[in-house]
């Protein structure tokens, strides 16, 4: 394996827990414009029988009266097969908006010429004028459903009411007639004009989408001049507001990215590891390569003066199978040894610095600042699978392997030279002995805290910074309220810290009476002065 130690992978954190808004059937206002024309028919209608000796109110009673109940059960269907066609419209609209892209690019590389013309419909500018053309067609026909069921009985309903109703009621008559028309339009249009349309579109998209979308080419065709002209007022109207007459989704985001695949792992779509390979994927790119590599106090080197025994000793006991060679500090770095390459000269005996140089490779340096999925990149164009980590003064801070950048997106890769230690050890529920390796970002994921992460990255390092100078063993020292105590150090590296959290309020309020309560015991069994 490579020249280090192993390590808890390093772990972006998840995103804050919000709502995902899941896509539900929204009641349209479309209906309005034909309740609006009802209303306006009906409105001059009432004008007009308020007097009665006026010959055209005369004429426009005799025209509605003279309807025979046939006629206006007649209207009233072709009214409601209005409202039918505006539920079609509304379905094949959410149909075609909520059907999922991939699974109509899936169909169309199947040669499914319907899936072909859908995502044609729905893509850029052609999917502003599909929106057009059936906003104007379910205007239209909720304009005529309403219109239509007001002109055919509302007048003969009034004019019944005011021949049938007391003297004293026959001035409300047309408002009656009005609320008695309208509302059971209204609701009409609601339900079977908008809500289950709606609804039956998001649960069958891909079914309704995939019929819809010819007769909506084909109205398309029809209305273009219509449809061009909408959409030049729309633009005129939105222009002072900076916006045009666009239906196209605004580009989803990775925070959105992250909150669907979590959403998607509440309802059961996405196993857990599957959502946190998923999230290390999308910060992949984003992490700098100081977040996940060794660091230069745990890299396994070896020192060129040495002998090939040593080498071969060094790469045993180790279970690195890629060493860094360095020349007087770890700063002069010169190359790399891979423990396949000591096989031809294991036979030899005599080997010398001159042999060791000769198998060397060349060390990779790269930047600490680099992102690892650039890394990953260099990594397979110049098929490295090792590099040596500096800072901006050219000092060498670290080591990084390709092991490392996929544990960024599998989890922690171990084998048989791997031992796999707890980085956490609970002492008690609010006591912790932590590993001086972990990092400080999973640290405040696990125990929700907010631990700065600019100084440092692991906690034997924050717990440094703390101190300002070199750690000795017992030494305690405090952020905030949780207080941290150096319980082992190897030189100047932290290995051992053991973290202690505030009390919970409640659990400390326990203490404090069985505290209290042990005192009462102790007074209880002492004699009082008197008895003394």
């Amino acid at each position: 394996m490579f020249a280090m130690n192993r390590k808890k992978r390093h772990r972006s954190e998840r995103p804050s827990e919000k709502e995902v808004p899941s896509p539900q059937p929204q009641t349209g206002m479309r209906w309005i414009w034909g309740v609006v024309v009802g209303m306006v028919l009906i409105g001059a209608t009432q004008a007009l029988l308020a007097h009665p000796n006026d010959h055209l109110t005369v004429s426009s009673v005799e025209v509605a009266t003279s309807l025979r109940p046939s006629q206006m059960l007649i209207a009233l269907v072709i009214a409601f097969l209005f409202i039918l066609v505006n539920g079609l419209f509304a379905m094949a609209e959410y149909a075609l908006i909520m059907v999922r892209k991939t699974r109509l690019h899936q169909l169309a590389d199947e040669g499914v010429r319907s899936a072909q013309l859908a995502l044609k419909m729905t893509s850029g500018e052609q999917l502003t004028r599909l929106m057009a053309t059936i906003q104007i067609g379910v205007t239209v026909v909720a304009t005529l459903s309403s219109g239509l069921a007001a002109s055919s009985t509302v007048a003969p309903l009034a004019h019944w009411l005011r021949t049938h109703l007391p003297t004293e009621f026959t001035p409300y008559a047309g408002t009656v007639a009005l609320l008695v028309v309208t509302l059971p339009v209204a609701v009409l249009t609601l339900v079977i004009g908008e809500v289950a349309p709606k609804s039956l579109g998001l649960q069958y998209a891909e079914r309704i989408a995939l019929v819809a979308v010819y007769p909506l080419s084909w109205l398309q065709t029809l209305l273009v001049p219509a449809v061009s002209l909408l959409t030049i007022l729309s633009n005129f109207v939105l222009k002072p507001f900076g916006g045009t007459a666009s239906f196209s989704p605004p580009a989803i985001n990775e925070e959105e990215i992250k909150l669907l695949v979590e959403a998607s792992e509440k309802q059961g779509v996405l196993e857990a590891e599957e959502t946190e390979m998923i999230e290390s994927i999308l910060d992949f790119g984003d992490t700098p390569v100081r977040k996940v590599m060794t660091p230069r106090i745990d890299i396994t080197a070896f020192e060129i003066g040495g002998s090939l025994s040593e080498l071969i000793r060094l790469i045993g006991e180790s279970g690195h199978s890629r060493i860094p060679i360095y020349e007087g500090d770890m700063d002069n770095i010169i190359g790399i040894v891979h423990a396949k390459d000591l096989l031809g000269l294991a036979v030899n005996t005599e080997v010398g610095e001159q042999d060791i140089r000769r198998i060397m490779r060349p060390a990779y340096f790269i930047p600490e600042t680099k992102k690892i999925g650039e890394l990953l990149s260099e990594f397979r164009r110049s098929r490295q699978q090792i590099a040596i980590v500096r800072d901006e003064y050219g000092v060498t801070s670290g080591l990084v392997t390709i092991e490392d950048l996929l544990e960024e997106i599998v989890g922690d890769i171990q084998d048989e030279y791997d031992t796999e230690e707890p980085m956490v050890h609970e002492i008690d529920s609010h006591t912790y002995l932590l590993d001086g390796r972990m990092s400080l970002e999973d640290i405040n994921e696990r125990f929700e805290l907010h631990l700065p992460e600019e100084e440092a990255d692991t906690i034997g390092g924050f717990v440094f910074a703390l101190l300002g100078r070199q750690a000795q063993a017992g030494e305690e020292v405090a952020y905030e309220d949780i207080r941290f105590r150096v319980e082992a150090t190897d030189g100047r590296r932290i290995t051992k810290v053991k973290m202690e959290l505030p009390m919970p309020r409640q659990e400390e309020g326990e203490v404090m009476d069985d505290e209290h309560a042990l005192m009462n015991d102790e007074n209880e069994g002492k004699p009082s002065g008197l008895e003394r």
